[in-house]
């Protein structure tokens, strides 16, 4: 896809914290009128998953609104689209904002996407960058998160307002795990570098490999859930993009080998998994909790690269 921005001509939305500059035609979409109509509150909603503190007046005086780019499906040539695809989308999130396009879908079919890249960015603006294991695991798992508390009830007015639950991403975790890292067919070590992140598929390029996503959710979850936000901060923060070191760090900072650190991650996500689908008041059958060095719950509270569909 081609993200130039100069030479295209922009319609711009505002709302009270992001900015949209809109491709002709796709400003006079109803969908990306609901997608705006929203973005205001994800965006709120992000923040305080990612462990940012209320929003203060003065910092409302100051704080830049949020880029997003919304292109038209003309950005998207026959050449970007994978073989056999009917629909395909795409996105990337920096410093300046995020880039969108979409060829097929409904635009409200992307918010999932523009979520992920979303807490790229402001992930990004807290603690910068890490190796595609964290980067990614970051999106992924607080992703998961932001879709478990949109579809829960209504109870505001309740005490008795239940945990989000996530039965399904909770195994996708632990079934990725367990068929990637317990099995013994790939190490945790080798998916903290780059290249074995992403395997024979370079970054951006095709639909998103979901095992390695999946692999970073796991390991961010368990670090979040386990041992407390402050510390996954703190890795990112002695860590960057292109980093060749992740493992030792994650060793010194957590002070676990990676072996003990992979086999600490399965028995979280186990447990996990089958707590999210046992009534652990009423089933005898449902393991206890895998022991941790920590039992804080530190969860303040997710980037498909692309996505496309193929023909039957």
């Amino acid at each position: 896809m081609n993200y130039d921005r100069q030479s295209r001509v922009w319609r711009v939305r505002e709302t009270d914290h992001c900015l949209f500059h809109l491709e002709p035609p796709v400003h006079e979409d109803p969908d990306v009128a609901t997608v705006v109509d929203g973005a205001d509150s994800r965006y709120l909603r992000i923040r305080e998953l990612l462990g940012y503190p209320p929003m203060s007046v003065k910092e409302r005086e100051i704080r830049l609104r949020l880029n997003y780019w919304l292109y038209a499906p003309s950005a998207i040539a026959d050449a970007d689209m994978p073989p056999g695809a009917r629909r395909f989308a795409e996105g990337a999130g920096s410093p300046a904002g995020i880039v969108y396009g979409q060829r097929g879908f409904r635009w409200t079919e992307c918010v999932d996407a523009l979520e992920h890249e979303t807490i790229h960015v402001l992930w990004g603006a807290k603690v910068g960058e890490a190796p595609s294991l964290l980067n990614e695991g970051v999106a992924v798992y607080f992703g998961a998160r932001l879709s478990d508390l949109r579809d829960l009830p209504d109870l505001s007015d309740s005490s008795d307002a239940p945990p989000p639950t996530g039965t399904a991403w909770q195994r996708n975790y632990h079934a990725a795990w367990q068929q990637a890292i317990t099995s013994g067919a790939r190490s945790l070590r080798d998916f903290c570098t780059i290249a074995g992140f992403w395997g024979t598929q370079r970054p951006g390029q095709g639909p998103s490999p979901a095992e390695p996503y999946r692999i970073g959710g796991a390991l961010v979850g368990y670090l979040v859930e386990t041992r407390g936000l402050p510390l996954l901060e703190e890795i990112f923060l002695n860590s960057h993009y292109r980093d060749d070191h992740l493992a030792p760090t994650l060793e010194r900072l957590t002070g676990t080998t990676i072996e003990e650190l992979s086999t600490e991650v399965g028995a979280h996500w186990a447990y996990r998994a089958a707590s999210a689908t046992s009534d652990s008041r009423s089933s005898p059958d449902t393991p206890s909790a895998p022991s941790s060095r920590s039992t804080s719950l530190a969860v303040g509270a997710l980037r498909p690269v692309s996505i496309s569909d193929t023909r039957d």
